[in-house]
């Protein structure tokens, strides 16, 4: 949990205006699938996100994290 947190910290340290918020976790065979949605700002825009990763756990360290979300919302309207 420490080393997740540092890594988070710094990651929204560098986007303090970034908004996480989990929605929801799924217990699954060794880890868990996490329902986030994220407001991210670009210029004038923000961007609401809902997305899901997949969690993979083997004695207490994440082995394996997948996320995904549709990147189609984030692209320039141009």
């Amino acid at each position: 949990r420490d080393a997740l947190r540092t890594y988070f910290q710094k990651l929204l340290g560098r986007n303090p205006a970034w908004v996480w918020t989990q929605r929801e976790a799924i217990p699954m065979e060794d880890g868990f699938v996490n329902l986030w949605h994220a407001s991210i700002p670009t210029g004038t825009t923000t961007h609401e996100v809902d997305g899901v990763c997949l969690v993979v756990l083997r004695e207490g360290l994440i082995v394996r994290n997948e996320v995904y979300f549709d990147r189609a919302l984030l692209a320039d309207p141009r």
